[in-house]
């Protein structure tokens, strides 16, 4: 996986390694999409810990100074987390689902396969950390 820069179409973005010639080019498109999203899961996660940090500190009296945090964490950005804290968990629910259906041969480990069982995840993640980003 390598960072891809930001050109004047497209923004900088995680990529399956040029390098890799045995994928043929679906299977790299497939692959790419699948790191976009976990891209955005893991951002998302950053962004429900901080809040969760935040909003544990605010209970206890101390002040969270710091990036993208205000004094004792909001409470509107502390609901935010919780509902991405939510379709995280079905996030993580499916994929484990997705692995435990690999493991049992019921679905082929191809980029395709995988990409078809994560298909609801594949706008909504991506989408709301674009959105969250900013915050």
């Amino acid at each position: 996986i390598v960072l891809v820069p930001a050109t004047a179409t497209a923004p900088e973005r995680f990529a399956v390694n040029a390098d890799l010639r045995i994928l043929e080019p679906p299977e790299r498109a497939s692959l790419d999409r699948l790191v976009a999203v976990g891209y955005a899961f893991r951002e998302l996660e950053s962004f429900v810990r901080r809040e969760n940090e935040a909003g544990a500190l605010a209970a206890v009296g101390a002040e969270t100074l710091g990036p993208r945090r205000g004094h004792g964490g909001s409470l509107y950005r502390r609901a935010l987390a919780s509902g991405v804290a939510d379709v995280l968990t079905d996030y993580e629910s499916a994929i484990l689902k997705l692995e435990q259906d690999i493991l049992r041969g019921i679905v082929p480990a191809l980029p395709a396969a995988l990409e078809s069982a994560l298909s609801e995840f594949s706008l909504v993640l991506p989408s709301l950390w674009a959105v969250i980003e900013p915050v």
